[in-house]
C-alpha cells in the first residue's frame, strides 16, 4: 500500500490520478514493479474515459510516481503497448531501490 499512500499524499495530483493509481496497484508484479493493463481496462475499472486515464497516467509519470515504458508487441502486428513501472520514493521524495517485501500491494 506504500504506492497508494505515496500517490494520495501528493496534493498536486487530481483525484483521477489517485483512482488510476489504485487500479494500477492491482496489476503490479511485486518483484519487477511492472504492470501491463490496457488504458481501456483501466478506464473500465475507474469509470473514466480513456482520454482521462491517459491524462492521469501522464500526471503520475510527471510527478515521478510512474515510469511509462512503451514496447512493440510483435504478436499483434507490431502494435505498441505501454507498460508501467511503479516508482517508490523514500521519505525525502527521492527514488530508491525497493525491496520485494516493501513492494507488496495485497
Amino acid at each position: 500500500m506504500r504506492f497508494i499512500d505515496q500517490v494520495s499524499s501528493d496534493l498536486s495530483l487530481h483525484a483521477n490520478a489517485c483512482r488510476v493509481a489504485i487500479a494500477l496497484s492491482g496489476y503490479v508484479n511485486s518483484r519487477t514493479m511492472m504492470c501491463w493493463p490496457t488504458q481501456e481496462r483501466l478506464a473500465e475499472l475507474v469509470g473514466l474515459t480513456e482520454r482521462s486515464v491517459r491524462s492521469a497516467l501522464n500526471a503520475l509519470a510527471d510527478a515521478g510516481h510512474l515510469q511509462v515504458i512503451q514496447i512493440v508487441d510483435k504478436r499483434y502486428e507490431d502494435r505498441r503497448r505501454n507498460g508501467y513501472r511503479v516508482i517508490l520514493k523514500d521519505d525525502g521524495g527521492s527514488e530508491r531501490p525497493v525491496k520485494i517485501a516493501e513492494a507488496s500491494f495485497r
